[in-house]
């Protein structure tokens, strides 16, 4: 990141801050954040199926902005409830906030826009799902004598659809203004960004009253699809057509053996529904008892694509688990097997619990096929054929729909948990305003350090707030190396090699720094002057830095042939300095090392900053810009990736006698091209390049070249040297390695 486009972080500034003790505390600068808070639910209404719904239901039972909500009646339609950001927009090729504080009249307003997206934990899911349009409250958290506050914004509209808000915030007086400016301009108040979501979403209700199950069960009948059965010495004979079904034992080895199957199609049930019970019913009007086992057991068959027209014993489906079974014995008369139409003694409702396989069927493929097989008796059934309906197979479901409660939510998006905007870095925000020092009256207290007497300047209407000023301004560090917070650069304006045509641009950012034991001893000082005891919540009074109109702040430093200049740089006592120097090259060489003198006369990039306070009159807080002696490391860190380089020409020469054996000769030269020399090309140029840093900042003789030969033989040998050093412009090459 070059320090032309953007010196520090954002809400991060580079200097020294004080720690925070059990007497005193100064907020340290923090990055903010996006989370998701947790729901406030206000559940209302009677439960009601999904079909009823007009709102998002949550399939999972949670309401996050982490999840997809569903459609009430379109489950495959997802929605998601969206987060906020702070919009940007671009200005004269700068992205920048779309956020500013100015005048209304005789008022003021804060007013920002803000983005809706998804919560990235939804991609790729997110693709096709729509966003929910929940009620919002936009509001700034933060922290007033130790005490939390909020400030609401009083206007939330739409802007470019359902994706875009603005929010404005009105205040009426000065005091008011200056307040808010404060707020969001000292990382010591802990203001936070926060838009508050009401979205009214359904859940699974999963306790229901004796009341509403009753109110909602439901009882229906399905009839088969297709019912027939077979007989084990008819192997290839169908029996699809007949009015009934016959169930009948293998009894002594007859091969007369006959079982029943029935198969329901299960898609008719309403979805959303919990199945209560299933209970497979058929009705019996005659048999024959051959003694033994009395029930007629029911299996599940493992196939149901079988045709009742064409299934015979020989193709019959594989018969699975038993599901149930039912007592037959009681009143039927002895039928003898050669009765073709059986008379009827009573007609016998005989039934099977089969609910489990039935709940497994509608997660599959919605139908289930029955097979009804006896170990004792022989038994007919009324089929599906039969005109009174009431006899027929059957399934009896009990079901209830699932129900659902509808309840409002109220989830905290904190857009920033950091909600702080140094005027130096965001000019733009506040260019309409420029509040009083800190909006509140000052009062000075002086307190010694080390033979010093500093000042600090207690808050008059919140008096367990002091406000100082820094020690210096230091060079501060790069939060992605150890370099330093400067930025190098060179201009030629027509890239010669001339002293005179090139500029070097020395751009930096000094960090205000502070001593955290200095702050800790005035602590204990200043609680005399705060009232007793301290707020509840309060650890301790509360330190910040002075917040002085930047107008008023002049920062002079020392350049060559320029003593205690003033400056036209942006200066802030929170932020720090930044500033650009363009020098020419001798006055940089100058600079350069006085960057790296211990010694006091140099004074060349030394100043101060001058505070005029009103009231209190100027202070003056020193600057010196000084590195570690190392130079070269040092100018790694800082130098732009592209320099201004020079060049030189190098000759190269050789004789033909070289190349009795040797088919040609390539030298390849360090930040160069590679050249060739064979028996008829026995001489060549190069250009050699040159970064500015070598040729004038000592790192190494700038008529020093590097060079590496490789010699290809006639019989196709090659051969590589080693770097090769040399200070001539015109080099002799021979077929040596």
């Amino acid at each position: 990141m070059e320090l032309s486009q953007n010196l520090v972080t954002l809400k991060s500034m580079v200097g020294t801050q004080p720690a925070m003790t059990k007497i005193f505390r100064v907020v340290d600068l923090e990055e903010g954040g996006v989370q998701s808070g947790e729901p406030d639910e206000g559940v209302s209404g009677t439960p009601v199926p999904r079909n009823d719904l007009r709102i998002p239901v949550s399939p999972t039972g949670e309401v996050k902005d982490e999840i997809l909500f569903e459609r009430a009646t379109d489950p495959a339609q997802k929605l998601y409830l969206p987060r906020y950001q702070l919009a940007e927009e671009e200005v004269s090729g700068q992205r920048r906030y779309r956020m500013s504080m100015r005048p209304d009249g005789q008022k003021w307003v804060l007013e920002l826009y803000l983005q809706a997206y998804p919560a990235p934990s939804l991609e790729p899911q997110i693709r096709n799902a729509q966003a929910i349009a929940p009620q919002v409250t936009v509001v700034i958290n933060y922290r007033w004598q130790g005490q939390p506050q909020s400030l609401e914004f009083q206007e939330v509209t739409k802007r470019d659809g359902e994706q875009t808000l603005k929010a404005v915030l009105r205040v009426n007086t000065l005091e008011e203004r200056d307040k808010v400016y404060a707020v969001l301009t000292d990382i010591s108040y802990e203001a936070a960004l926060v838009v508050r979501r009401k979205v009214r979403v359904a859940t699974s209700v999963t306790e229901l009253s004796p009341a509403d199950l009753q109110r909602w069960k439901e009882t229906v009948k399905l009839y088969p699809e297709a019912d027939s059965y077979v007989i084990q010495d008819s192997s290839g004979s169908n029996f699809g057509s007949q009015p009934y079904l016959e169930v009948e034992p293998l009894w002594k080895g007859d091969g007369k053996q006959k079982l029943a199957y029935v198969r329901f199609n299960l898609s008719s049930l309403p979805n959303n529904v919990r199945i209560d019970s299933v209970n497979f019913q058929m009705t019996a009007f005659a048999g024959y008892a051959y003694g033994g086992d009395g029930n007629q057991y029911t299996h599940l068959v493992l196939d149901d694509n079988w045709n009742p027209t064409s299934l015979t014993w020989g193709n019959q489906p594989q018969i699975g688990e038993m599901l149930g079974s039912w007592w037959t014995w009681y009143g039927f008369d002895s039928l003898p097997p050669s009765r073709q139409e059986p008379k009827s003694i009573d007609n016998r409702d005989m039934t099977a619990d089969i609910t489990p396989a039935v709940r497994a069927k509608l997660a599959g493929n919605k139908k289930i096929s029955l097979c009804v097989k006896s170990y004792g008796y022989r038994v007919r059934y009324y089929s599906s054929r039969s005109s009174t309906e009431a006899y027929r197979p059957q399934l009896i479901v009990t079901y209830t729909p699932f129900l659902y409660q509808e309840q409002n939510n109220i989830l905290d998006n904190i857009v920033d948990d950091t909600f702080f905007f140094p005027p130096l870095l965001y000019q733009y925000i506040f260019e309409s305003i420029k509040p009083t020092l800190t909006g509140q009256a000052l009062i000075c207290r002086q307190v010694p350090w080390k033979g010093i007497s500093y000042r600090y300047y207690q808050d008059a209407s919140d008096r367990y707030r002091f406000y100082y000023l820094p020690d210096s301004f230091e060079i501060g560090r790069r939060s992605d190396s150890e370099g330093p917070t400067i930025s190098l650069s060179f201009e030629s304006s027509d890239g010669s090699f001339d002293e005179e045509k090139i500029r070097a641009i020395l751009e930096f950012y000094a960090a205000p720094v502070v001593d955290a034991n200095r702050l800790e001893a005035a602590a204990r000082a200043l609680l005399n002057y705060a009232p007793s005891p301290l707020p509840s919540g309060a650890e301790g009074l509360e330190f910040s830095p002075l917040n002085a109109d930047e107008r008023k702040l002049q920062f002079s430093l020392s350049i060559p042939g320029q003593i205690g200049s003033v400056r036209n740089a942006r200066v802030s006592l929170k932020d720090g300095i930044f500033d650009s120097l363009t020098l020419s090259l001798k006055d940089f060489q100058a600079v350069w090392d006085a960057m790296f003198s211990s010694e006091v006369q140099n004074t060349l990039l030394t100043g101060q900053v001058a505070v005029e306070i009103p009231g209190f009159g100027r202070e003056s807080i020193p600057f010196q810009c000084r590195l570690p002696d190392n130079k070269a490391q040092i100018w790694g860190t800082i130098e732009k990736n592209v320099p201004i380089t020079f060049t030189k020409s190098i000759t190269l020469r050789t004789v033909v006698a070289t190349f009795v054996q040797i088919q040609s000769i390539v030298v390849d030269f360090d930040r160069s091209d590679a050249v060739e020399l064979t028996a008829s090309n026995l001489s060549a140029s190069v250009t050699v390049r040159l970064p500015i840093s070598m040729i004038f900042w000592g790192q190494e003789d700038p008529g020093t070249y590097h060079y590496k030969k490789r010699v290809i033989r006639k019989d196709g040998q090659q051969t590589i040297s080693d770097w090769l050093t040399t200070t001539e412009e015109i080099i002799y090459i021979d077929g040596k390695v």
